[in-house]
């Protein structure tokens, strides 16, 4: 028997019971016992006997005395303050950038930079995003329930698995948090909450993994009452847009799975511990190397990162892109464009329509405005096709640095615009960015068609070919550039009363546009049309000053004589017989 004085209470207790409890951890190194074998007539503390140095190695009272009485969490303690000065920083970043100019600028790209997910990690090959966004949050409502719960989980996780294990628990849950995100979130991620979710999956199974071993005194914060963090942790995304519920997840599991197979050092005998700790910062630097290793892999497995291919039709187009990347569509360069996540400002732009007064070089000072320095012309690649044309071009930096470079295919049909091409981000050597092999892939698969509006005007001519779907089918004919066919429709739509108007001034512009289709007999065809149309103003007047400028001053003059009944009190019906006096005598 021997007596035992513990938290100010003093009991007897049996000599194998005690070494029990001080190998279950249920008696902490620090408490007294009076055994005169041991101890003579005095009293001596349990980790200065010598026969009870066998049960203080044991796993549950080295645990036991990490908890009690172990270092101060220095690394959770330094991560801590680190999210903190760091938030203090960006806060100070976005409100007094102007007052701290080149440093404030600075201060400002970087936070601006910290955001993680497929295009910064893969991409761009920014891997130490996967960190960097740790530290960036979106204001002092992001920050402070975050750092609330890295401080109180990291302190009791670094009690329990010591620095070297808390270390790795917070580098695992990072990586898988930020992996899953790249592959599975389609916008950019940033905040703590990431790791915020790793450290308390970790409370939660060193409760379940170490359960017996556990002073009772502790028991309360690891395992099942660690519940009470996780309502913190969800009451605070509640309501919120924006909330990466896959990177929590992911975090969590990270978090988790490190808890379960690390090995903390107050669980290895005294004499290896110097060698499970140097184990565990092998461990800490294969995760942090982790991101760097991810990037470079899943970048050779678009296929992965995009889905399968799928073809898309659109406006005249047919393209084979990435699945992640066919329903994701914004604009570039004033076209449809399709873009690997939703804030990039690279992609793929196609688009087909009526040129409407533009010009090629109307989008090259398009581009131009969005170079921040002087925009570099750049050779050619192949052009797509016949009639097709190809331009390419460098914007720059206002330093005179590189920034993106745009590939643009170009072929006017008719009135219709056709462009296809590519922006995509370059180096700062010149090279193109990870994402042009993609991009170079969609552009090649390109066929263009027949735009929408052509095919459904096609396709109601040839379902019914009435004198409406006459002028529409001719009207489309005329975009393409199909002059002749077109002013062969307009002739036969014509002699329909209820459009005729209509074909009319529309055959009169295309002849106008396009005198090499006027057929021999025009200037009759167009007499003949006039006739009764004398209140249509702007049909005879255009009429009118064609005839006038054909020569055919009968005709002109008829057709000005039946203006003059109904208009000849108007200034422009006046304006319009001096015309016709001045041309034709």
């Amino acid at each position: 028997m021997a007596r035992l004085r513990m938290r100010g209470e003093e009991v007897q207790v049996q000599l194998l019971d005690l070494q029990e409890d001080v190998r279950a951890g249920r008696v902490p190194g620090i408490a007294e016992v009076h055994h005169p074998p041991w101890t003579g007539e005095g009293w001596d503390r349990v980790e200065d006997i010598p026969a009870l140095q066998e049960a203080l190695d044991a796993p549950g009272a080295r645990l036991s005395a990490q908890l009690r009485t172990g270092p101060w969490p220095w690394l959770g303690s330094l991560v801590t303050v680190s999210i903190l000065v760091f938030g203090v920083l960006q806060g100070i970043a976005t409100v007094f950038t102007p007052m701290l100019g080149e440093a404030g600028m600075a201060l400002r790209e970087f936070f601006h930079a910290g955001l993680t997910g497929l295009d910064p990690l893969v991409f761009e090959g920014r891997w130490g995003t996967a960190f960097r966004s740790q530290l960036t949050h979106g204001g002092a409502r992001h920050l402070f329930p975050n750092l609330a719960v890295i401080g109180y989980a990291g302190f009791r996780v670094e009690r329990a698995l010591g620095a070297g294990g808390y270390g790795v628990v917070a580098l695992a849950s990072v990586v898988v948090g930020t992996v899953a995100i790249a592959l599975l979130e389609s916008v950019p991620v940033m905040g703590s909450s990431v790791l915020g979710y790793g450290l308390w999956a970790s409370m939660l199974v060193v409760g379940l993994r170490f359960d017996d071993r556990l002073p009772s005194s502790d028991r309360r914060f690891y395992g099942f009452g660690a519940i009470v963090l996780l309502l913190v942790l969800v009451a605070g995304t509640l309501g919120q847009e924006g909330v990466s519920h896959t990177g929590h997840a992911f975090g969590f599991l990270g978090g988790a799975l490190a808890t379960f197979v690390v090995r903390p050092e107050s669980l290895v005998p005294r004499s290896r511990r110097g060698h499970q700790a140097r184990l565990n910062v092998v461990w800490m630097l294969v995760l942090g190397v982790m991101p760097a290793v991810a990037s470079a892999s899943l970048y050779r497995v678009p296929r992965l990162l995009l889905g399968p291919p799928r073809t898309v039709q659109v406006d005249g187009w047919t393209l084979s892109i990435p699945g992640e990347m066919a329903d994701r569509t914004s604009s570039i360069g004033g076209a449809r464009a399709w873009t690997t996540s939703v804030n990039s400002r690279e992609g793929v732009f196609a688009s087909v329509g009526s040129t409407g007064g533009r010009t090629p070089e109307t989008f090259e000072v398009l581009w131009s405005r969005r170079s921040d320095g002087p925009l570099e012309l750049l050779p050619p690649p192949e052009p797509l096709g016949e009639g097709w044309t190809a331009w390419r071009a460098r914007l720059t930096r206002d330093d005179g640095r590189p920034l993106a470079e745009v590939v643009e295919h170009r072929r006017l049909e008719g009135y219709t615009f056709w462009r296809l091409g590519m922006l995509v981000q370059v180096g700062p050597h010149g090279s193109l960015g990870r994402r042009a092999p993609t991009f170079q892939g969609i552009v090649a698969s390109a066929e263009p068609g027949e735009t929408d509006a052509v095919r459904k005007a096609r396709e109601a001519y040839e379902a019914r070919s009435g004198p409406r779907t006459g002028l529409a089918w001719a009207e489309q004919l005329q975009e393409l550039g199909r002059f002749a066919q077109a002013d062969a429709l307009y002739a036969e739509v014509a002699q329909t009363p209820r459009v005729a108007p209509d074909a009319v001034k529309a055959r009169l512009a295309l002849w106008q546009a396009h005198p090499e289709v006027v057929p021999p007999d025009a200037v009759a065809q167009l007499a003949a049309a006039l006739e009764g149309r004398s209140g249509d103003w702007r049909l005879m007047s255009d009429a009118v000053r064609w005839l006038l400028a054909r020569g055919a001053c009968d005709q002109a003059g008829h057709s000005n004589r039946a203006l003059g009944e109904l208009w000849g009190d108007s200034r422009a019906w006046q304006k319009l017989d001096g015309e016709v006096a001045a041309a034709c005598p």
